[in-house]
């Protein structure tokens, strides 16, 4: 059974403004709005964008590839000066990672998406992508306009229903068996080395993160950020890591919660940025982690999500796709979905 179907249209409740001349990505797009019962407005490009009254719109989906020598900020800017206030998903085929991680900066860009096969760049007579995958928009976009005020885990990205494990982790000992039973199942799926060392390196590096990164002094002063992480750390028990996760044959899915809500944007954006500067993803050898866990952990993820509330809890996930061929996963690419401080 399909799981985005069309057969009952759910009532709409809301419009999205979609804007891509690509003709799979106005397929799957619709389809990942239909899903969440959200209409569309499509425009061929920002010059075309329709009108909408006030409170109409919940999203506007731009897809950069309208225009793949625009300066992506600048088609951002131009969408978010017409829909003002609305919450934007951008997606890309042309130079994807670039063009995507340079829309961060701008604070109305809550989700990033690649299109299907777009993520490794080729020449141009070479490329073959499709649009993005609307199963994992829907997934995103309900959850954004369920507006979730706690900690979700694994559950929002496995077939409805799907069991998953829990443990809590308080200390860097803690950290390793728990480690050990997310490998443990993974092994027993059978699945591929290359897999397995997808989901050893995003789960180590967010209980890493939840670890070190995380804890914060009455000031909110890290405490722990400037360790080595070679040295063990004991976590106080209102200190303690939730971890969550599960598979469910399409999704391998790793969920770690902290009690901190520290996360932000501009944490996220240097993290994620060092992707496209080698020069700035080594750390110094006896230091703390430089700040590299997340981008590891994007690198190695299909979708990671952050969701964070300040001062009450951060929760960030990361989903990799196991169906496949490792390599068809990688060409995937990864996609970005931010739910900071109650916001889309």
């Amino acid at each position: 059974m399909a799981l985005l179907s069309t057969d009952s249209p759910l009532p709409l409740h809301g419009r999205g403004a979609v804007v891509t001349r690509h003709p799979a990505t106005i397929r799957r797009v619709a389809q990942a709005l239909g899903a969440v019962g959200i209409g569309v407005n499509h425009a061929l490009s920002t010059d075309q964008m329709q009108k909408a009254s006030v409170g109409q719109l919940r999203v506007v989906v731009l897809d950069l590839d309208v225009d793949p020598d625009a300066d992506p900020l600048a088609l951002v800017r131009q969408v978010s000066e017409f829909y003002p206030g609305v919450p934007v998903v951008v997606c890309a085929g042309v130079h994807a990672k670039k063009r995507l991680l340079a829309t961060l900066p701008s604070p109305v860009v809550r989700h990033i998406v690649p299109k299907l096969g777009g993520w490794v760049d080729v020449p141009s007579e070479q490329r073959s992508f499709d649009g993005p995958d609307e199963q994992d928009l829907a997934v995103a976009l309900r959850r954004a306009f369920a507006d979730e005020a706690s900690p979700l885990g694994a559950q929002p990205y496995l077939i409805q229903g799907f069991s998953t494990t829990e443990a809590i982790v308080g200390s860097t000992e803690d950290k390793e068996r728990a480690l050990e039973s997310v490998m443990q199942l993974a092994a027993a799926l059978e699945l591929s080395d290359e897999k397995k060392r997808r989901i050893e390196v995003a789960t180590e590096e967010l209980l890493l993160n939840a670890i070190y990164d995380a804890p914060r002094d009455e000031a909110g002063e890290a405490t722990h950020a400037k360790l080595d992480r070679r040295n063990p750390v004991k976590l106080a028990g209102d200190q303690q890591v939730k971890l969550r996760y599960g598979c469910d044959g399409r999704n391998f899915v790793v969920s770690v919660a902290d009690r901190y809500g520290a996360l932000d944007r501009g944490s996220i954006q240097r993290s994620l940025s060092k992707l496209l500067d080698p020069q700035r993803a080594r750390p110094a050898p006896g230091t703390s982690g430089a700040g590299l866990g997340l981008m590891l952990t994007y690198g190695a993820a299909n979708q990671l999500i952050a969701h964070a509330v300040p001062g009450r809890f951060t929760e960030v996930t990361a989903v990799m796709h196991v169906s496949g061929s490792n390599r068809t996963a990688l060409a995937r690419g990864s996609a970005l979905h931010l739910y900071l401080d109650g916001a889309l």
